[in-house]
């Protein structure tokens, strides 16, 4: 393609996506040092150092790692990317990485959603309701196991939805590539392969394409994608096949064994409820989009059986990409409740399904804008549905704003009246972000030599502080033994804290979500 034919293709709608884009990759650089240390970060680390020994010098040790079936290539990335320098720089630079792999995903939502909706103003819409999503915002800082896993599954819905276009054996190959990168980051995106063969079905039944080149092009992908996973995923090499069944199993029924406060009371996360994944989806997204998927469910699964009734004629690309969507979106929610997987903080595990669940929020914008122009004209519909965007959006970068870097605790109106109510019901700093903080203002105020203490969870890493500050504080598991105490107020069956001296605190609206206690002679017996 020509340049000059390649600009007159970029639309308006294009340009503002970069301008937003490049907004976002100078927000992210600026602000990556700010995110805490999560509890997982040190085992991750570990998790990619074992991967990549084995890979160049055989190193057995990845075998003993009870985590070793977690996916290892973006793991194995960040070994191999970082700088070998000091413990915190190295977890800064993991953050950073971990943003730039968000932002490419970015990247790839903002293509997958101008193909589904052929309109380029509703794709921004979907990159700015992606960028403006609290939760899945924190968590493109620190958490190397879900967002990379969304940003590689959001690739490999884009380039799905491509291949299915023209199934041939180039695009196959492309796919099965991408396939089997995503799947060794984390496994559940084994309903790509399940997609792929659904969509060619659909192809092949409606006539569209011929079902020898289909079916030539879908073993091709399959045999890629078996060969490429096991050349990215390092502890598969010895055997194969029944590395990925033990592989498949630990995770379908991860043994994590804990509980967990959910709706106000302490329940198992082995398995959770079975509503418990579509609970948590339900508090914690702003309202404005929920309400759009909610509409948009309803438009496209009215549109699928419209489609199915009338097959031959109706049953177009654009009903086979939202049937692809909606089972991309509902189809891993589905499986999670049939097999009784173990979920535990959140819905973390799933967030894969979010950048789906926008796609289909954006049909169910759409759907309400044509709803409006029917009745009011297109100028007050589009100056109405405009205005109703920019008042659900405002509030929520502006909470952004006012709480970073906590934006992993928001929760809508649903959740409760107030983050104090909240509080009781759900768990807000699960992974022990705001403990940065509060190390970091005992090591501000407090010129000791020697810190002891006490963290509540007993589990916070100290990676992120450089080295002479790591050497003043040192935890200790004894309250006796301790200078301060600092809390996250998860264990809600411990509040109130029984300390008087409160020296520092963390607020999200009405509700603490840190407290550093300085402790008394007495409050240490």
């Amino acid at each position: 393609m020509s340049m000059n034919r390649f600009l007159r293709k970029v639309t308006l709608p294009d340009w503002i996506a970069v301008i937003v884009l490049l907004a976002l990759l100078v927000l992210g650089v600026s602000i990556y040092s700010q995110y805490g240390l999560s509890w997982d970060e040190p085992n991750q680390l570990t998790l990619g150092i074992q991967n990549y020994r084995f890979a160049l010098n055989s190193d057995p040790s990845i075998f003993s790692n009870h985590d070793r079936w977690y996916g290892p290539l973006f793991e194995i990335f960040l070994i191999a990317a970082q700088s070998r320098s000091s413990l915190d720089q190295i977890y800064l630079s993991r953050h950073l990485l971990n943003f730039l792999a968000f932002f490419i995903g970015c990247i790839a939502f903002f293509l997958l959603a101008r193909k589904f909706t052929r309109n380029g103003w509703l794709a921004l819409l979907g990159l700015t309701c992606l960028v403006l999503s609290p939760r899945i915002f924190a968590d493109a800082f620190f958490n190397s196991k879900d967002i990379p896993f969304l940003a590689a599954y959001t690739i490999c819905l884009f380039s799905l939805l491509w291949f299915l276009d023209k199934p041939k054996i180039g695009r196959a190959a492309l796919l099965g590539v991408f396939t089997a990168a995503m799947l060794a980051i984390r496994l559940p995106g084994l309903i790509i392969p399940a997609l792929t063969g659904l969509g060619l079905l659909l192809e092949v039944v409606s006539h569209r394409a011929p079902w020898k080149r289909c079916l030539a092009a879908f073993i091709l992908y399959l045999a890629l994608t078996a060969l490429m996973l096991v050349f990215f995923w390092p502890a598969l090499w010895p055997n194969p096949l029944a590395g990925f069944t033990e592989a498949f199993t630990f995770m379908s029924r991860f043994p994590h064994n804990g509980t967990m406060l959910y709706i106000g009371k302490y329940i198992s996360d082995s398995p959770p409820p079975w509503h418990y994944a579509l609970v948590w989806i339900s508090v914690t997204p702003p309202l404005l989009y929920l309400a759009g998927i909610l509409v948009g469910v309803v438009v496209l699964l009215a549109r699928q059986g419209k489609a199915l009734s009338k097959f031959r004629d109706q049953y177009s690309p654009e009903r086979r990409n939202e049937a692809v969507v909606l089972a991309a979106a509902l189809g891993p929610m589905v499986v999670v409740i049939f097999l009784g997987s173990g979920l535990y903080d959140g819905w973390r595990q799933l967030f894969f399904v979010y950048t789906p669940l926008l796609l289909i929020m954006l049909s169910g914008f759409q759907a309400f804008y044509e709803w409006v122009c029917r009745r009011l004209g297109k100028n007050i519909s589009l100056a109405l549905c405009g205005t109703l965007l920019v008042i659900g959006m405002i509030p929520i970068a502006a909470w952004m704003i006012q709480y970073h870097p906590y934006q992993n605790v928001y929760f809508n109106r649903l959740a409760g009246a107030d983050m104090k109510t909240i509080q009781k019901r759900f768990p807000l700093d699960y992974w022990g972000l705001s403990y940065q903080r509060g190390l970091e203002e005992i090591l501000r105020t407090d010129p000791g030599e020697s810190i002891n203490v006490f963290i509540e969870s007993q589990q916070q890493p100290l990676g992120l502080l450089p080295y002479s500050d790591v050497q003043r504080i040192h935890l200790t598991d004894s309250l006796s033994e301790a200078d301060y105490f600092l809390g996250n107020y998860r264990d809600i069956s411990r509040l109130p804290y029984p300390f008087s001296i409160e020296v520092f605190s963390v607020s999200i609206g009405n509700a603490k979500i840190l407290s550093v206690f300085k402790l008394s002679p007495q409050e240490r017996q």
